[in-house]
Parts: C-alpha cells; structure tokens; sequence
C-alpha cells in the first residue's frame, strides 16, 4: 500500500552522512518536507541541495539533551507536528576490540548512539500524540547496520522492543 506523504514532515538525524543524507533525499523524493539535522552544517548544506522537495536545516548534537529539546520545540512552533523521526545519527570508535577499547571513546558512542538516540524518541512522542493521537503516519525509525558491535545489537533489539501503538 502506497501512502501519500506529501507535506507530511520528516526529522531526519545525522542527515549529513550516510544513511540519513539517502533517508533525506528519498524523503524529499517523496515528496515530504524534510528538517536536516547534524552537527556539521556544510555536510547538511551538501544534503539540502540533494534534495527535490522543501527543506529545512537545524543543527543538532544529540549527545546534548538541550540541543534536542531546542530544535524539537523549534520543530513544533514552525510546522505544527513530525509525522517521521528517522534516528541516523551515530558515530563508531576504530578501536573496538575489549582489550584496547579507550573508555572515553566508549563513553561517547554509548551517548551518541544510546542517549542521543532516546533523547530524540523521547522528545518527538508528546508531539506526534498531540494532532489527533497516533495515525499511520506517525513513525519513529532506527537506522542501523547490522550487528557489528555491543551498541549496534543493544539500538537493534531497542527497536525491535519498542513500537508505536498506532
């Protein structure tokens, strides 16, 4: 079944790389209305002219509750709900192996991949809830590869666990 998404909005993190910058453009092919979120605004400059439909830049370190908050909350006042969040941003460390593993590095994947992950879901759900509860086209999405690495299966299982009741 084919939905129009039209105008719907998409909140797209880490849209300057990778995953999330292809989840933007197709997005946007889509025709939805897209906000780039990342750190690095001349990697999400580089995504917006990817893009075919109307879209947005906010700059956004999810590692920082206060930056979530602050974007959501700017989200919300400008376009009135987010109808999609696709959680792409994300980061790894070259050292993984247990033995070498920098505790600070871990530190910091586990806050940007775990944390800023929840910091997301959990500031978008009262705005999704708020026009006319759950419909078909609220969704949270989780963008990861394959389990490659403790924090990759930990994001895959929360995502298997975790639904939206529609």
């Amino acid at each position: 079944m084919k939905r129009n998404l039209k105008n719907k909005i998409a909140w797209v993190t880490g849209a300057g790389s990778g995953i999330g910058q292809n989840a933007a453009i197709k997005l946007s092919e889509m025709g939805m209305k897209v906000i780039l979120s990342g750190r690095n605004l001349k990697n999400l400059k580089e995504t917006s002219l990817k893009c075919t439909n109307e879209n947005f830049i906010k700059i956004c370190d999810i590692t920082k509750k206060s930056s979530v908050k602050e974007v959501t909350l700017e989200i919300e006042r400008e376009f009135k709900s987010i109808d999609i969040l696709v959680n792409c941003a994300g980061m790894n460390i070259e050292n993984r192996d247990w033995d070498i593993i920098d505790e600070n590095d871990w530190d910091e994947v586990i806050q940007t991949n775990i944390n800023g992950l929840f910091y997301c879901c959990r500031s978008v759900i009262p705005i999704m809830k708020k026009k006319n509860g759950w419909t078909n086209y609220k969704r949270i999405i989780m963008v990861r590869k394959p389990c490659k690495s403790i924090v990759r299966c930990f994001i895959y299982i929360f995502k298997t666990c975790t639904k939206c009741n529609d």
